[in-house]
């Protein structure tokens, strides 16, 4: 078992962890899958125990609500190449999505476990679940701090009262690692580097943070070290500390906190906005950057959105357009777009096959059967991966700017969106043409 100072993301407790850039929109995170081609003979074995644990344990400190179920349908992998290669090898028969609101890719915690195993392989899923959530929370409870340092403080404050805390935050929650409800330990290795120490971190050196910790809240945004410190603080709080943190805020605060952790935030409140430039000409050796290119600004800063292939903006773009040119957004209709989108290949690139081109980003699968390179879905997670990096370097909330789905739109608002007058006359034209 991996528990004590390792990377919750590299080394689970049990089972692999794989990450994939698309989700598989089969699986609800928290759900623990038996898969029927390795797993039908334990399904009702599983069931049992699982319903035995969840009843033992309670789930009063589980910050996640798990469910065991017997997936009957195949699942479909198209997407996520590395998850079904490490199914095969590792002939696993149980995965469980692990919800990890901080990263931009997407976590699978597979394990192959026999029925003798279960008793051991279900508890420790569920720990490795709540431990990779815990330290996920824990970067979006360091984001709210950096920028709500005065709530936060008082949160920690009221903490600094609770015996049960300190004990765990002063020890290393040693003591909690095995606990019934899976009380998380901190990994430690990247932290003590940030803070200086060698070897382990003392009781003085912790006691030496509390004593300090209105100072680290109004130093952290500059300062590693204190950024650090404060990431240890937090990570010493377990599921309750955390509901006590959500439940003492104030509305406006909840609102704040919840909209970093929800996915699905809009951009009502963007703190950036979409600027697509024309830059005039297409430069030399590059296939991605054509005459117009898409920024992500806050008015100080500048970041480029960098995609992967050609397509993808030209995908973006026309959920861009959309936004700006209709009143009322829903789906994306791509049937209606698929004269503009020939326009915009040319306009942006200068390619002669925009028709050829939205074929195979709206048709799944060729005359052969064969899926395409870059259907639709291959875009838009291009689009989220891209659009993702220039929001970090801005340090603002990526999800308003980009398209989860193709069930989905931009939230972000189109008072938020600049188009050029160059890409404007483009798209009057067009619209002439309907």
């Amino acid at each position: 078992m991996n528990i004590i100072d390792n990377s919750p993301i590299e080394a689970p407790s049990v089972g692999r962890i794989v990450t994939e850039t698309y989700e598989v929109e089969q699986l609800k995170d928290c759900h623990l899958y038996v898969l029927p081609s390795n797993g039908a003979t334990i399904a009702q074995k599983a069931s049992e125990v699982f319903q035995m644990l969840i009843e033992q344990m309670g789930t009063s400190q589980l910050l996640n609500d798990y469910k065991l179920e017997l997936f009957s349908n195949n699942l479909n992998l198209d997407n996520q190449p590395g998850l079904m290669l490490a199914i095969k090898e590792d002939m696993s028969n149980i995965i469980m999505p692990l919800s990890t609101p901080s990263k931009f890719d997407k976590q699978y915690l597979i394990v192959h476990s026999e029925e003798k195993d279960l008793f051991t392989h279900i508890p420790l899923m569920i720990y490795t679940s709540e431990r990779v959530s815990k330290f996920s929370i824990a970067e979006q409870m360091l984001m709210f701090a950096q920028e709500q340092p005065d709530d936060m403080l008082e949160f920690v404050k009221s903490r600094l009262d609770d015996d049960a805390f300190l004990k765990r935050y002063v020890t290393g929650s040693a003591s909690n690692m095995m606990h019934p409800t899976f009380g998380m330990a901190v990994s430690k290795s990247m932290l003590k580097s940030q803070i200086g120490i060698k070897g382990k971190i003392t009781h003085q050196d912790k006691l030496k943070m509390m004593e300090d910790v209105e100072e680290n809240f109004i130093k952290a945004r500059r300062d590693e070290k204190l950024d650090a410190q404060i990431t240890l603080l937090i990570q010493s709080a377990d599921a309750e500390d955390i509901k006590k943190f959500v439940y003492s805020l104030n509305k406006n605060q909840q609102k704040k906190f919840f909209q970093m952790m929800n996915t699905k935030r809009t951009g009502e409140e963007s703190e950036a906005w979409l600027e697509v430039r024309f830059e005039g000409k297409i430069k030399s050796g590059s296939r991605t950057k054509g005459r117009y290119r898409l920024y992500v600004t806050n008015g100080k800063k500048d970041e480029l959105v960098e995609f992967s292939n050609s397509d993808s903006f030209l995908v973006h773009l026309l959920y861009i357009i959309e936004k700006v040119i209709s009143d009322d957004v829903n789906t994306l209709d791509f049937d209606k777009y698929k004269e503009l989108f020939v326009k915009l290949s040319w306009e942006v690139y200068r390619f002669c096959d925009g028709d050829e081109r939205f074929k195979k980003i709206t048709r799944a699968r060729d005359d052969d059967g064969n899926s395409k390179e870059r259907r639709l879905s291959d875009c838009l997670g291009d689009i989220k991966n891209s659009v993702s990096k220039s929001c970090k370097k801005l340090g603002v909330l990526p999800s308003p700017y980009y398209i989860e789905n193709a069930d989905e739109h931009l939230y972000v608002s189109k008072n938020d969106i600049v188009l050029p007058d160059e890409l404007m006359e483009v798209i009057n034209m067009w619209k002439n043409t309907i």
